[in-house]
C-alpha cells in the first residue's frame, strides 16, 4: 500500500511539472530577451534584486542599475543558490510595464559568472549525462562552463546570423559541421535535438 501511495504522489508531481515547465533553449533565451547583459547584484530587496549592469549585449537601458524580480523556486525548478550581493550574472530579461523579469520557468535566464567563466545550467539538471556538477557561489549547478568571451561572441553571432544556425541545426549529419565557438555549438546542438 505504501508503494502505491508513493507512486501515486510521484505521478501527480510529475504531471504538475510537465504541465508547467518546458525548459528554454539558448536560442529561445536570446530570441525572447529584451535585455541581455552582464550585471552584478548590488542589493537583495524582498522579492527583487538591484543589479548594476557593466555590459549590455542586447537591448538598451536608460539607467544601468535596475530592479529585477527574483526567480522564485517552485516544485519543478529552483535557483542553484540564494540571491546574494556580489553575484555576477549573465542575465536574459524580459520586461513588461517597466518590470524586469528573468526568462525561463527553470531559471534558464541566469548564467552565473565566476572569473572569466559563465555557467550554463542544463535544462535537465543532473539527469543530463553530459553535464558536470559545479560549485557556483556556494550552490550546486549541473551544466556546462564557457569562456565569457565565447558566450558574448556567440550571442552576437547568433543574433546576426540566426537563420544560418537554424539551417545548420536541420542537417541530419550535424557532427560534421564545424562551429568553432563552443557556446554556439551548444546552441545548435539544442536546436538539433529539438528537431530530431
Amino acid at each position: 500500500m505504501k508503494n502505491k501511495i508513493i507512486i501515486f504522489l510521484l505521478l501527480i508531481f510529475t504531471s504538475v511539472c510537465n504541465a508547467k515547465y518546458s525548459p528554454l533553449l539558448i536560442s529561445q533565451l536570446i530570441d525572447n530577451s529584451k535585455i541581455i547583459g552582464i550585471g552584478e547584484i548590488k542589493n537583495v530587496e524582498g522579492k527583487q534584486i538591484s543589479v548594476l549592469f557593466s555590459e549590455l549585449i542586447k537591448g538598451k537601458l536608460t539607467n544601468l542599475t535596475v530592479k529585477i524580480n527574483q526567480f522564485e523556486n517552485w516544485t519543478c525548478a529552483s535557483r542553484w543558490t540564494n540571491y546574494k550581493r556580489g553575484q555576477k550574472i549573465f542575465f536574459f530579461l524580459t520586461t513588461e510595464k517597466g518590470v524586469y523579469t528573468i526568462l525561463g520557468s527553470g531559471n534558464e535566464g541566469e548564467l552565473p559568472i565566476q572569473g572569466k567563466k559563465a555557467y550554463y545550467k542544463s535544462p535537465y539538471g543532473g539527469l543530463d549525462k553530459d553535464s558536470t556538477k559545479y560549485l557556483v557561489y556556494g550552490g550546486e549547478l549541473f551544466g556546462y562552463t564557457y569562456n565569457l568571451l565565447d558566450v558574448k561572441n556567440g550571442i552576437l553571432e547568433y543574433i546576426s546570423n540566426k537563420l544560418s544556425f537554424h539551417k545548420i541545426a536541420k542537417q541530419k549529419n550535424i557532427k560534421n559541421v564545424k562551429i568553432e565557438n563552443p557556446f554556439l555549438k551548444r546552441l545548435v546542438w539544442e536546436l538539433y535535438t529539438e528537431i530530431y
